[in-house]
């Protein structure tokens, strides 16, 4: 019995990790990817495309 129960939950984790493998988005190929370094310019881009900004800023001290 306990052997079946252990059968039974590891196929309901390997059905949920497959689903979760499937559902989830590829990540976007880097040569689809426009990075800007011109502030305005890429504000502008994110309002027409209606999308967010990511801003990485740094320095070297």
């Amino acid at each position: 019995m306990k052997v079946k129960k252990r059968l039974r939950a590891a196929g309901a984790l390997l059905v949920v990790f497959a689903t979760i493998s499937v559902i989830m988005p590829l990540p976007a190929d880097a040569e689809a990817m426009k990075w800007y370094t011109d502030l305005n310019q890429a504000l502008a881009q994110a309002r027409k495309a209606k999308k967010w900004v990511f801003v990485d800023v740094g320095a070297e001290w």
